[in-house]
């Protein structure tokens, strides 16, 4: 389409869609005009939509005002076949849209969105701006998310240049307020005469008709645009009036925060932080985005008060600066101050509440930012339960461990839909938390969804055998019961998966010594199916897949003609021979310990850097299987978090190479 097609096309939109000409034939429609700070009465018609049928439809309506927008949950009323709801417009709301959902299921309602009118019928400030940045296919970072998933629907940057003008003609004074989004589409458009305007467009906002009350944003706007052309002279000449205006603004924060994130010195950098929230308190900048602040202002704080942490196990500056912490830091804080020494075993779930009643507080209970507001406050829950969910699921644990059983179980309840059965981790610790909680008539359900998903744990496995055993009298063709549960559609695409992934490659193989120092040479054990295990005690997924590595060894422990070894490899700790006796001990484990060997660099990793740089790969946990013939067939890199899964995957390839006549 060239420009004039684009120009005709959109002259077109101005006349049709602006002109609100809604029917009852659209799947949903206003009841009338649509006016700013008054009701209005919205239809939806679900059947001629995806979500047709549906016996519960909610909606998410977004208002664009002050060029922002911002999303309001709607509550949708059923009336015969159609959905209603009455929505109050706030005033100064020009533009507005809608999103129909159930579920996971969306409607995403009008790429065009609707303008309101004011008493006199007429198109409020900012709307065209709005519904050309709505639409526009390099400015989706002023639009509502995800709300076009057509690339055909967008609009070319020459077509939201007339949406500029069409909003300069009847709203004149919007001027100073979209000329930055002018400058950067005029940019992309034709640069050269960017250049012209920006120096023209500079000079109107800062020294036009009543401009002696400049905001400092608009500064930085103008400075932004000057650098966008290369005049970094007038740009420099810009920032220098803008710091002297406005000495403790936005600007003057931004050489604060660079000077910070550059000092070496970990108690300066903590006085310094201290001077930079009493000049430039967060209350006041909550809701300023920089370059810096973006990049350096959660690293300084972040640095901080790890450092206390770290080095003296002193958490009272957690306590001093989690209110000025961004929102992103909260989930790190919680990860490496609670989830981890949890997981590790570092500290006692009575040590770690503290903390993780101060950061949970703070994740579920700060207000959100105006940045924040373009998401509902159902989106934002929703949001927040998904990406923090395993955190809560530590945190419930802990509650659980502090005598809080009652809260952990309702914040599991709160997080379990957003696992969806899938989690292995989720549904060990759902079930034995129902059964503490008195909740043992929902425990086999869990199970075997669980089950059917393949992320059951070998404690949900022995509940099923002894429910099992409970309703046939013997465990007698328990596993066949077991498989059975299991989605048949999933182990074929799993099993699918193992196949493409078997190789057929010469190895060599070592000879290796045990914790009680019985060598054991792996070139002698010709015709077994050998499984190695690469893990360290210091390696958390090594660990957590352990339980998956005991099923498959419990399976074949009478099988002579199949041999696992977990290879303890490069370690560290002076002490790590007596860490793993203690791990198998702690945790029941029968494992074949075996140790790496010195590789002359201090470190016992021979046998894992050999077999690394030979096929390629890094990290643990690392599994490989050989076969009876000697020849590498498998390997797998990493712990996908079940062990039913794991199990399975171990047990395939090894019947797999049975098969092949390997005993």
């Amino acid at each position: 389409m060239n420009l004039m097609k684009c120009i005709l096309a959109a002259i077109f939109l101005l006349i049709s869609v602006f002109s609100f000409s809604q029917t009852q034939n659209d799947p949903f429609y206003f009841t009338s005009d649509v006016f700013a700070g008054k009701e209005a009465t919205v239809i939806y018609n679900s059947n001629k939509t995806i979500l047709k049928n549906e016996d519960k439809v909610e909606a998410i309506v977004y208002f664009w005002k002050d060029y922002k927008w911002t999303a309001h949950d709607v509550d949708m009323i059923k009336t015969d076949s159609l959905w209603t709801a009455k929505i109050t417009i706030p005033d100064g709301v020009a533009l507005l849209d809608f999103k129909f959902y159930t579920g996971d299921k969306i409607d995403r309602g009008s790429v065009y969105g609707y303008l309101t009118l004011d008493e006199q019928k007429r198109n409020l400030p900012s709307a065209y701006t709005g519904w050309g940045l709505l639409r526009g296919e390099n400015t989706q970072q002023y639009s509502i998310p995800n709300l076009i998933k057509d690339s055909t629907q967008y609009i070319k940057d020459e077509v939201l240049l007339f949406w500029f003008n069409q909003e300069l003609r009847y709203h004149p004074n919007e001027r100073k307020n979209i000329f930055k989004y002018a400058l950067e589409v005029q940019g992309r458009v034709n640069p050269e005469k960017c250049k012209e305007q920006t120096l023209r467009e500079v000079d109107f906002v800062l020294h036009g008709d009543n401009n002696a009350d400049v905001p400092e944003q608009t500064y930085i706007d103008c400075i932004k645009a000057l650098q966008a052309i290369k005049n970094d002279s007038l740009a420099n000449t810009l920032k220098e009036e803008a710091l002297k205006k406005y000495p403790n603004g936005i600007l003057a924060r931004d050489i604060v925060i660079w000077s910070l994130f550059r000092e070496g010195n970990k108690q300066a950098k903590e006085n310094g932080l201290v001077e930079l929230l009493n000049r430039f308190p967060t209350s006041k900048f909550s809701d300023i985005r920089t370059e810096n602040s973006d990049l350096y202002y959660a690293k300084i704080i972040q640095s901080v008060i790890y450092n206390e942490v770290v080095t003296n196990n002193n958490y009272d500056l957690l306590y001093k600066y989690i209110g000025d912490a961004p929102y992103s830091l909260l989930d790190a804080f919680f990860w490496h101050m609670v989830q981890i020494p949890y997981r590790n075993n570092e500290r006692t779930a009575t040590q770690l509440l503290p903390y993780a009643n101060l950061i949970m507080n703070e994740i579920v209970n700060r207000p959100r930012l105006e940045s924040q507001l373009i998401y509902s406050p159902k989106e934002w829950v929703n949001m927040r339960l998904n990406r923090t969910k395993d955190a809560i699921m530590t945190y419930a644990r802990i509650l659980d461990e502090t005598g809080d059983t009652a809260k952990g179980m309702t914040l599991l309840d709160s997080i379990k839909p957003y696992y969806n059965n899938k989690s292995a981790d989720f549904n060990n610790t759902y079930t034995q938390m129902l059964i503490r909680s008195n909740r043992v008539g929902e425990v086999m359900a869990v199970i075997k969804s669980g089950i059917k998903e393949n992320a059951a744990s070998p404690e949900m496995i022995e509940l099923l055998k002894q429910d099992y055993i409970k309703t046939t009298g013997s465990d007698k063709d328990f596993e066949n019961y077991m498989n059975g549960l299991k989605s048949s559609d999933l182990l074929s695409k799993q099993q699918e998966k193992l196949r493409k992934e078997i190789v057929n490659l010469p190895i060599k193989l070592f000879e290796v010594e045990r914790l009680s120092g019985e060598k054991v040479d792996m070139a002698k054990m010709k015709g077994k199916i050998i499984i190695i295990d690469f893990w360290a005690t210091w390696c958390a997924p090594c660990i957590a897949a352990m339980p998956g590595m005991q099923m498959a060894v419990n399976k074949y422990k009478g099988d002579e003609n199949v041999a696992f070894f977990f290879l303890s490899t490069q370690e560290s700790n002076p002490k790590y021979k007596d860490r793993i006796k203690s791990l198998m001990q702690q945790k029941g484990y029968s494992f074949d310990v075996v140790l790496d060997s010195p590789s002359g660099n201090d470190t016992a990793d021979l046998v894992y850097s050999t077999y690394a740089k030979e096929f390629k790969f890094s990290g643990i946990p690392q599994k490989m299987i050989i076969d009876g013939k000697g020849r590498l067939r498998w390997r797998s890199t990493g712990y996908f978090g079940s062990p039913s899964e794991l199990a399975d995957e171990i047990s395939y390839i090894i019947e797999l190479l049975k098969s092949e006549g390997n005993k």
